[in-house]
């Protein structure tokens, strides 16, 4: 799968390493938290979605991808301040938190753990504003309904992502 890029940045959080179409998984998530769910329950799987959307749909959505991506963008400077503040720098503050799921692989003393506690602290704080910021984008242009299927589809269909991919190249 082609990975959507954000225009412009030169440092990047590992934050904004996922795949750039899903900027606001809490927004497309509609899975239980795992923790929650009996083990005996199984999730279900992913749905399919359709492809054939109108060119104005994808051109619209390719238009909210790239005015997400500028509120990401504009915050991106907070968020690497909060963590240079922290007096950790940005890519040890990365290589903490890609190891997040695997606490044994951190080799980090207790007063570096703090610091980037800290600054995880603060750039989270930052990211739900962000997220807050765009969800309102969002349904105040195309829904998120319409915006979660789009980004499913982009997932699931190589044509989908061929057309977002070549509407996103042609804007930047």
């Amino acid at each position: 799968m082609k990975k959507l890029r954000l225009k412009g940045l030169g440092k990047k959080l590992f934050i904004f390493g996922l795949v750039a179409i899903m900027i606001v998984p809490a927004l497309i998530s509609t899975a239980q938290d795992p923790a929650q769910v009996p083990q005996e329950q199984q999730l279900p799987e992913q749905p399919q979605v359709r492809s054939n959307f109108s060119d104005e749909e994808l051109q619209a959505f390719a238009d909210l991808y790239l005015k997400t991506a500028d509120i990401q963008e504009k915050n991106q400077p907070e968020m690497i301040q909060a963590i240079e503040n922290e007096n950790i720098n940005l890519e040890r503050f990365n290589e903490i938190l890609s190891n997040q799921l695997d606490p044994e692989n951190i080799a980090a003393d207790e007063k570096e753990m703090e610091s980037f506690n800290k600054a995880f602290a603060k750039v989270n704080e930052v990211q739900k504003n962000v997220e807050a910021e765009i969800s309102q984008l969002i349904e105040g242009d195309i829904g998120i309904e319409q915006y979660k299927e789009i980004v499913l589809s982009y997932q699931q269909h190589p044509e989908v992502q061929e057309k977002i991919n070549s509407l996103l190249e042609l804007k930047n």
